[in-house]
């Protein structure tokens, strides 16, 4: 086995290969090939330290300029383009009536965004610490304080619509909304990404559930309530999955050494 420096090293530079869209065989092949070389060269005692020395970026450049582009990148950037929209905008389908508002279109972009550079600076986080408990707990930080903002900017976006576009019924919205949400997860399993169909449905779910016991009752007030205290019983339970996925894996790493 190597080393725990070793090992961290070949976790940040996987990473920084796979941000850049590279071939995941063949960034696994040059992860395989430099564990390889570290185990063999800690057998024989060699020092590695010129390679643990240098930059992640610095190391990676070495092999992206050889390595060829994840296939088909551009269409799969486009699909990520459509799936965030959709992701931002179907569960909102599921209120009670759906008003299309440019302050609506403007604060999906502004997420969408927000969204990209929470990308980059999870990157960023995972070169500087690698497989560490600190990358987990800043992004878990980060992670809560991105869905505060979200949730302090739908808000705004509510109660600020500067101009009503288009205004839907509860029936008409409920409608385009199941339309949507199953044309999006046929979609997802058509190109073979279930898991990202399961993730807009559980956005939807709070949504859904909550319509389904305000059914014959139209207070907004107790439509939120039920929608946000799902939300939060989900957000529970993937923080709890997170910590127990993350236990289990340091102690399979652990009785490997």
């Amino acid at each position: 086995m190597i080393s725990k420096e070793a090992e961290d090293y070949l976790f940040k530079l996987k990473a920084e290969l796979l941000f850049r869209g590279k071939d995941e065989d063949e960034i696994h092949a040059i992860g395989d090939e430099l564990e390889d070389h570290f185990e063999t060269a800690e057998q024989n005692g060699k020092d590695v330290s010129d390679i643990l020395n240098t930059p992640v970026k610095q190391y990676a450049d070495k092999f992206s300029k050889h390595m060829s582009f994840t296939k088909g990148l551009p269409k799969y950037l486009a699909y990520f383009v459509i799936y965030m929209f959709a992701l931002f905008t179907i569960p909102d389908f599921f209120g009670k009536g759906f008003t299309l508002t440019l302050s609506y279109l403007l604060n999906v972009a502004i997420i969408f965004a927000i969204s990209i550079v929470v990308l980059f600076l999870f990157k960023k986080l995972i070169i500087k610490y690698g497989d560490q408990k600190r990358t987990y707990i800043y992004a878990f930080i980060g992670g809560g304080s991105i869905f505060l903002l979200m949730v302090l900017s739908a808000f705004i976006t509510k109660h600020h619509p500067i101009y009503k576009i288009v205004t839907l019924t509860q029936t008409q919205s409920l409608i385009v909304g199941t339309i949507l949400l199953i044309g999006v997860m046929v979609a997802c399993f058509i190109v073979k990404q279930k898991i990202y169909a399961l993730i807009i449905f559980i956005l939807c779910l709070p949504n859904i559930i909550a319509q389904l016991f305000t059914a014959h009752n139209h207070s907004l007030i107790q439509y939120t309530y039920i929608s946000l205290g799902i939300l939060m019983v989900l957000l529970l339970f993937q923080i709890i999955y997170m910590f127990y996925e993350g236990n289990k894996l340091r102690k399979e790493d652990s009785n490997k050494r």
